[in-house]
């Protein structure tokens, strides 16, 4: 009688053999579910993480204007003064130059006590140019504010000093054609479009 040999893995039991091609098939379609499942919540906490941080910037740039105006008793605007009519800004080297008493400033002579006004995150490469969520230094020394999307904070100030500005065409839900604020800020939003989307716009008031 011929005596046959068994490998050592054909007598090991079936729990130790490890997973077949079905079992194998198994775990991926549970993890893929799994995937399914925590994407949108994950994505949800992501963007509301970016709204807190855009809201929280554009909160620290309106208390910077403000003491801005506290220190000089005027708008930082290159050329300085109060205008007639409401400003409408954007948080790029026009203004944060001024804030955060960039070198290129100097020669502006708009913050003459070299104050800083305002301080923030260093911004972040966001790729061909472009930076979010923080400020930005160039080359040349010049000061940039970007949200989290890689685009300026939007700024309207209070050119005449009367205490309110004109409500932003986008803003619907505020059923009056001015608001009583002296300075507003705001982001556009992950759409970095005004008028899209107004619900995804981060403001201040």
């Amino acid at each position: 009688m011929i005596a046959y040999s068994h490998s050592p893995q054909s007598r090991l039991p079936s729990s130790q053999r490890g997973f077949n091609l079905l079992e194998l098939l198994v775990v991926i379609s549970i993890i893929g579910i799994l995937a399914g499942l925590l994407y949108p919540a994950v994505t949800r906490i992501m963007l509301q993480t970016k709204m807190n941080r855009a809201e929280n910037a554009a909160q620290n740039l309106k208390l910077a204007i403000k003491t801005y105006y506290t220190e000089y008793g005027t708008l930082p605007l290159e050329g300085s003064g109060s205008s007639e009519a409401d400003q409408r800004l954007q948080s790029d080297r026009n203004l944060m130059d001024i804030l955060c008493a960039s070198e290129t400033e100097a020669a502006l002579k708009a913050n003459p006590r070299r104050t800083v006004f305002y301080t923030g995150r260093s911004a972040r490469p966001l790729g061909q140019g472009r930076y979010h969520s923080g400020v930005h230094i160039g080359s040349d020394g010049a000061a940039e504010l970007f949200d989290p999307w890689g685009e300026p904070y939007r700024v309207i100030l209070d050119g005449n000093a009367n205490g309110r500005v004109d409500r932003p065409s986008w803003d619907h839900r505020n059923p009056s054609s001015e608001i009583f604020n002296t300075v507003l800020v705001w982001s556009a939003g992950p759409d970095q479009l005004d008028d899209s989307e107004e619900e995804d716009n981060v403001k201040t008031w």
